[in-house]
């Protein structure tokens, strides 16, 4: 099954200059975050059923950074439109 996702890069950025818990340096000095997906029984308003949070191991607090979609073909399809 696939889903789409949309994450809030001025967040993200913000998490980063804070230096958080959840994002890492690699040895290649490329930046990388940990996030948790959930998705949820039930959608939102806006049909979004996928939660995109990044947690605190520190705080035990999480951030929501973002929300998305999981693709449900209908019958008629063959493959996904994206």
């Amino acid at each position: 099954m696939k889903h789409r996702i949309s994450i809030c890069l001025t967040d993200v950025q913000e998490l980063i200059t804070q230096k958080h818990p959840s994002v890492t340096t690699a040895k290649n000095g490329k930046v990388y975050i940990n996030l948790d997906l959930w998705i949820n029984d039930k959608a939102d308003q806006y049909g979004n059923d996928i939660a995109v949070k990044v947690y605190n191991k520190d705080t035990k607090e999480s951030k929501f950074v973002g929300n998305g979609k999981q693709y449900k073909p209908d019958a008629t399809q063959t493959k996904a439109p994206f």
